[in-house]
This record gives C-alpha cells, sequence and structure tokens, in this order.
C-alpha cells in the first residue's frame, strides 16, 4: 500500500511538474483536464467503494484473518460473535436502565404536575375568599 502511494506521488509529481512547465511555456495555468491516459494510469480502474450485502462472492484477507486456517478462521469468528453478543448485552443493559429512569421521571412529573394542579386550585379558592373579604371590608368602611 506504501509503495503504491509513493508511486501515485511520484506521477501527480510528474504530472504538477509538466503542467508548471506548460504554463510557463504558453503563459498562463493549464486549466484542461489531464488527459485520459494519465488519469488512468494513476487512478487505475478506480471504482467507488459501495457496500453490498452478499455483493462480494471473495472474502478479503485482513490482518487479522491472515494467520489463521480455516478452522482458526472459524474459531475468530465466533470469538467475534462472542464478544459482539456481550457488547450487545451490555448495551441491551444500558437502555434498560435507561427506560427505568424515563419512567421514573415521567411518572414523577405526573406527580408534580397533579401537585401543581392541586396547588393552582387552593391559590384559586384562597384568592376569590380574599376578594370577597376585601369587598366586605370595603362595605364596612
Amino acid at each position: 500500500m506504501v509503495a503504491r502511494l509513493l508511486d501515485d506521488h511520484d506521477k501527480l509529481t510528474k504530472m504538477v511538474t509538466a503542467a508548471k512547465q506548460t504554463s510557463q511555456n504558453s503563459g498562463s495555468f493549464a486549466t484542461k483536464a489531464a488527459p485520459e491516459s494519465d488519469r488512468a494510469a494513476l487512478l487505475g480502474s478506480f471504482k467507488p467503494i459501495t457496500r453490498v450485502l452478499g455483493g462480494s462472492s471473495h472474502p478479503r484477507e485482513t490482518e487479522q484473518t491472515r494467520p489463521h486456517d480455516e478452522h482458526g478462521l472459524v474459531g475468530l469468528q465466533q470469538d467475534q460473535i462472542e464478544q459482539q453478543d456481550q457488547q450487545l448485552s451490555q448495551l441491551s443493559t444500558i437502555l434498560q436502565r435507561q427506560r427505568q429512569l424515563g419512567e421514573a421521571i415521567g411518572s414523577e412529573i405526573t406527580s408534580q404536575i397533579e401537585i401543581l394542579d392541586d396547588l393552582s386550585n387552593n391559590v384559586d379558592r384562597v384568592g376569590g375568599k380574599l376578594a370577597r373579604t376585601n369587598r366586605q371590608l370595603n362595605r364596612l368602611h
């Protein structure tokens, strides 16, 4: 991979040098695209990477899988599945706790709303009594 990147770097350097020479000869920087042959040499047959489930018939070798034979790969796969199951179990536990907290917060909010409604009703009732008492006092004066 490093060798390929170095090769690409060299090719890009050559292209930039050629473009600079062309711009110096013509008096302005060349704005036209690189020839298709140069693009093909640099990029090769570049295809955008897309993920398609079941689309790859040839699994790719990785640093993790390279030292294993078929049985080792199965064991590695089982280890990864177990690790994912453990992580999923931990996530499930966290989500259950979050749900419990959400439900507890919801019930606390409901009870606080009931208390506030009762307080509002009592304030309205006392306000009415106070207004009546003020009217009676004003009549006495």
